[in-house]
């Protein structure tokens, strides 16, 4: 671990003794990050490249990863709603994906939030401490033959506390964090998660399978919270097949997670409380057709340094439906 971290990070640690980042840390390291993509921005004529959103929301170094939402375009119709993760799997077994052919696209949208932060310090206003803040974005994806495009915006700030706002402004660091900027940016769809391994469609081998990939992630946090996240990340992405979909949900069907019917419709919510510094529940949302429509994480207690209230959700992405389509605007 480098010696050289925030100050107030590094006395909390010679008061405690921790060896883990707190939260202040790991914002002030976002920060860090932000003001490095935003110059790297700067050199870049023409087409802004940026790179994934990896809020690494968990204090003890849990990572949340959320790649970019393809999804997969559904051709199936169910005569009764879904309540359990047993009964979803079996209609992820029947899901029909939407393939293209010659110059057509499947296209997804999703929005949402993501937790950033800074230290009063850091805008010569030491007097107001450490803050946190929301910012929202919109992702836009085409997919063609292997190959991706992907559109991001970076919306307005929701600030916790109005002073923090206004310091932020002032300080210039809406420009840091690319407020109002679309960047866009052509990858190759075998970067994904899916195609590292050959995932095993076997529930009890690909439980096998994932839990050694996350034995190697070198997370403070319950072994079970882990592979929801997992589960999550090979749940949205395009390459899973029906068969592996299937296998995912009977995985998360055997953990240690709350099972509930979605508030916003047919589907399954699956949850799981954690605490690493900060109490937490996340959550993943599926739509009849096994489609993951919505995840995110509630803060259930807040952070009263951070300005952030209790029951407060602090990352979120909703994801609409797959469609196919023509062209790319513009």
């Amino acid at each position: 671990m480098n010696s050289q971290g925030h100050p107030t990070d590094l006395l909390l640690r010679e008061a405690t003794g921790s060896p883990e980042p707190s939260e202040t840390e790991y914002l002030h390291g976002r920060r860090v990050l932000n003001a490095a993509i935003a110059a790297e921005a700067l050199r870049s004529p023409g087409i802004v490249r940026f790179g994934r959103w990896l809020p690494k929301l968990a204090a003890a170094g849990a990572a949340f990863v959320m790649v970019v939402a393809i999804g997969i375009a559904i051709s199936l119709v169910r005569p009764q709603p879904v309540t359990a993760l047993g009964e979803l799997a079996n209609v992820a077994e029947r899901v029909e994906r939407t393939s293209v052919a010659g110059d057509e696209y499947l296209y997804s949208r999703s929005s949402g939030i993501t937790l950033f932060g800074f230290n009063g310090t850091d805008v010569g206003r030491p007097e107001l401490g450490e803050f946190a803040y929301l910012v929202p974005h919109t992702t836009e994806t085409w997919t063609t033959d292997g190959t991706r495009f992907v559109s991001q915006s970076t919306l307005q700030p929701v600030f916790f506390v109005a002073e923090a706002e206004q310091a932020y402004f002032e300080a210039g660091l809406d420009a840091v964090d690319g407020i109002g900027v679309t960047v866009e940016e052509t990858t190759s769809q075998a970067d994904q998660i899916i195609d590292e391994r050959d995932w095993p469609t076997s529930p009890g081998q690909l439980r096998q399978a994932m839990q050694s990939y996350v034995s190697n992630e070198g997370s403070f946090v319950a072994s079970d919270v882990q592979l929801v996240e997992l589960a999550g990340t090979l749940l949205r992405e395009t390459g899973a097949s029906s068969e592996l979909r299937a296998a995912a949900l009977r995985v998360l069907e055997d953990l240690n997670v709350d099972v509930t019917e979605r508030i916003d419709g047919d589907g399954v919510a699956v949850g799981i409380e954690f605490f690493d510094g900060v109490r937490r529940m996340r959550v993943l949302e599926f739509d009849a057709n096994s489609n993951l429509v919505r995840e995110y994480e509630r803060w259930l207690d807040g952070n009263d340094q951070l300005g952030i209230p209790a029951g407060t959700i602090v990352h979120e992405v909703t994801y609409s439906p797959v469609r196919v389509v023509m062209e790319i605007p513009g």
